[in-house]
């Protein structure tokens, strides 16, 4: 279990760390943030499965990181606050800690964590109920959020994806399974095991032989659409 402790007060973040592997030397603290910017870098850049996060930091709050990642780890919040408890659950937290963290309710909350059904910790991931405004993309050591407008398709390239835009294309190690979870359902459509297609960007729609399709995108692009797909996409632009 790989864990990260966003927490801006460095005694505050030392503590928990140091609570954490009394508890359970087991559990890998990927790392820890004392800043939002930080914080969503790290985030992007190493997944976790869980988090522990304080609530009110000096640049941002906790919520707005979680808008901005490109995925939902487990989160227990860790805050001197609790008037943001019913927000947190709404955020699908798995607990709540308030301030100053005893080693006892630590230990609730590592055992929550722990017994997470796989199916639990796979749904924790999904970003589909959010709809993120904006997609989280990282570029050298920069995070640049891209607008779900603005591309035109997504291309699977072994584990990674490529994010098409018709300014350029962004490379990401994100699986196109977790990408189709990320944008809305409304626009964008899954057309072949590689592809994933804005249904705003599509120029024409071709018949391919006998009873297929392939799209033109405004870009010039040809994607063929292939047969497991065909029906849903059909349904997508109104003809079924």
């Amino acid at each position: 279990m790989k864990l990260a402790i966003i927490e801006d007060e460095a005694m505050a973040r030392k503590r928990l760390e140091r609570l954490i592997k009394e508890i359970d030397p087991q559990v890998e603290i990927a790392f820890s943030a004392g800043s939002c910017e930080d914080a969503l870098r790290l985030l992007e850049s190493e997944p976790v499965d869980g988090v522990f996060l304080d609530i009110n930091l000096v640049q941002c709050n906790a919520f707005e990181i979680l808008e901005k990642l490109s995925y939902s780890p487990a989160v227990i919040f860790v805050t001197a606050y609790d008037e943001y408890a019913v927000k947190a659950f709404e955020e699908q937290a798995i607990d709540y800690i308030l301030k100053p963290v005893t080693k006892e309710r630590l230990e609730v909350a590592l055992a929550r964590l722990k017994k997470m059904t796989n199916a639990e910790k796979e749904n924790a991931y999904r970003v589909a109920k959010r709809f993120l405004k904006k997609i989280p993309i990282k570029v050298g050591e920069d995070i640049i959020l891209l607008d779900p407008d603005d591309i035109v398709y997504v291309q699977a390239d072994d584990k990674k994806s490529i994010f098409v835009t018709k300014s350029g294309s962004f490379s990401q190690t994100i699986p196109l399974r977790k990408v189709q979870e990320m944008l809305p359902d409304d626009v964008f459509v899954r057309v072949h095991k590689s592809y994933i297609v804005s249904l705003n960007h599509i120029k024409k729609i071709s018949r391919w032989f006998s009873r297929g399709y392939v799209i033109e995108t405004d870009t010039g692009e040809l994607i063929k659409v292939s047969k497991g797909y065909q029906e849903e996409f059909m349904r997508k632009i109104g003809m079924k």
